[in-house]
């Protein structure tokens, strides 16, 4: 994410910063690789204080041949 990201409200005229978080983590077996995510955006309001999250999470798992075999992924959206 780029540094100092900002937006304007459309309706309000309000400036939202934008914060984004991310962790993940991997397992490597005999059998190929697992693993998951997770994303957290979140756009906050400079007066306001309110605040805007997409949380985006996730787990693959690659076979020994390199393939994917299992994909999913969660999207969700919070206003506080």
């Amino acid at each position: 994410m780029p540094i100092g990201l900002k937006g304007v409200g459309a309706e309000s005229g309000e400036e939202f910063r934008v914060n984004e978080q991310d962790h993940g983590s991997f397992g490597q077996t005999t059998m190929g690789l697992v693993g998951t995510y997770r994303q957290v955006i979140k756009l906050v309001g400079r007066t306001s204080g309110r605040s805007f999250s997409l949380v985006v999470r996730g787990h693959y798992t690659i076979n020994a041949n390199g393939e994917i075999v299992v994909e999913r992924e969660r999207l969700a959206a919070d206003c506080e």
